[in-house]
């Protein structure tokens, strides 16, 4: 009752992280839109110990005590007594759609730059937009590109 945590999170799209082994270097210069977007926090969260870490990477944030050392192993706690009745719950809808295997228009595809399983995004875009098989194969070949 006598204390908060706020826990700021966020996703971070791939194109921030692509060349982190470069942009979090000890000593890399940062510019504008290419800075380290990866966490290294400093050792016993205390400036200037240590300047980067084994592997020669600065460190650039902090930790949180609380949070590592009381909330997340309450929550992880939390999350493994709910496991088991969230693996007792009823299949999805989605997961009864059956696509047939090797589409001639299925390979290693990727969308919008990631690799993705092209029968699986067709039984996706089938449970949420309630569209065919094939209004569903249509809408991804024009990204679908096949290697």
């Amino acid at each position: 009752m006598n204390q908060a945590v706020m826990l700021h999170s966020k996703t971070t799209v791939p194109e921030y992280t692509a060349d982190w082994k470069n942009l979090c270097k000890y000593g890399a210069a940062s510019s504008h839109g290419s800075k380290c977007r990866v966490g290294f926090p400093w050792p016993q969260n205390k400036v200037g110990l240590e300047e980067e870490t084994s592997e020669g990477y600065g460190y650039n944030c902090f930790t949180n005590e609380n949070l590592s050392n009381v909330w997340i192993p309450k929550l992880r706690d939390a999350m493994g007594k709910r496991e088991s009745r969230v693996a007792s719950l009823p299949a999805l809808e989605s997961a009864k759609i059956k696509v047939k295997e090797k589409d001639p228009f299925c390979g290693e595809c990727k969308w919008k730059g990631q690799p993705f399983d092209c029968n699986e995004r067709v039984a996706y875009l089938q449970s949420k937009g309630g569209i065919s098989e094939a209004e569903a194969k249509d809408s991804i070949r024009k990204d679908c590109i096949r290697k």
